[in-house]
């Protein structure tokens, strides 16, 4: 049985950053196994843990109830125009239609509406919302994001429990740093001539939710390219997820790994190469007789 947790670096330096150290010890005990050790913390302690967690993508228990879109409220005109007439309503429609640079036509108006109302997010946390949207739309398209697109990542900051300034601006440092990782891993894989895809964003995100740093993801790189000629986005992510679940994080951990292993196997081929000769000597033995 393992006895022993592995940690990369970059986990530890996100953990530290959050300066969270309740989230740390739930880390910590989600790492040992948490369907066998009671939870160290308290509901509240834990609630708040989770939160960090979830935000930083180092939590892989249970997530918070998802809220469904299907089951928002259907404002009419009326109410569309009650909550109009009311002061914070009313500004965070101006400072959105600001961000997005447009006027937002009465369902896009609904839309924004079913967020500060329904999902209950304060009017500061939404504009950091299309604020986020706009940033990230304009880096993958250069268009600005569609309400349809910030109602989608608003749902899913209110899942995540992103519901203060702090928790978002918390979780959007997390997402820059994410993208601008991603910018260089992909000149990494020689991806230049083109925006990544969805799935292939997916497979360096988690890269980085291992830890990973640059020149770890280059090694597998390039043991992908010497052994199947090309980039082999499930034989890479194959490579790293071993390596992970090894602890093996830096290039030196890597070929003291590969170096252990390389040294058993010619250990093991010395003891092959021996039982044959020495099977070689009996029959050569037994013909003299």
């Amino acid at each position: 049985m393992e006895d022993s947790l592995h940690i990369s670096k970059k986990i530890v330096e996100l953990l530290c950053a959050a300066g969270n150290g309740d989230a740390t010890l739930l880390y910590l005990w989600q790492m040992a196994g948490n369907a066998s050790l009671p939870c160290p913390l308290g509901e509240e302690q834990r609630r708040k843990a989770v939160e960090t967690l979830t935000r930083l993508g180092l939590w892989q228990g249970e997530k918070t109830p998802t809220l469904r879109k299907e089951e928002r409220p259907q404002y009419s005109e009326d109410s569309l125009q009650k909550n109009l007439r009311e002061k914070d309503f009313s500004r965070l429609v101006g400072e959105s239609q600001r961000l997005l640079g447009r006027v937002l036509s009465t369902e896009e108006l609904k839309t924004l509406l079913s967020l500060y109302d329904y999902l209950r997010l304060p009017t500061e946390v939404v504009c950091l919302v299309i604020s986020y949207c706009v940033q990230k739309s304009k880096l993958r398209c250069g268009r600005m994001p569609s309400m349809r697109s910030i109602e989608k990542e608003a749902y899913a900051w209110a899942d995540m429990g992103i519901d203060s300034v702090e928790s978002a601006a918390e979780y959007m440092q997390a997402a820059s740093y994410r993208q601008s990782q991603m910018g260089k891993i992909a000149q990494l894989l020689q991806i230049k001539s083109r925006r990544l895809t969805d799935g292939e964003c997916q497979y360096i995100n988690r890269w980085l939710q291992w830890g990973f740093p640059q020149e770890t993801i280059a090694l597998a790189y390039e043991k992908t390219i010497l052994n199947t000629g090309d980039l082999k986005w499930p034989y890479m992510n194959s490579i790293l997820a071993r390596w992970q679940e090894k602890g093996l994080f830096t290039v030196e951990d890597v070929r003291r790994g590969d170096g252990t292993r390389a040294a058993a196997n010619e250990q093991k081929k010395k003891r092959v190469i021996g039982e044959a000769e020495k099977a070689a000597l009996r029959r050569l033995l037994g013909e003299e007789d």
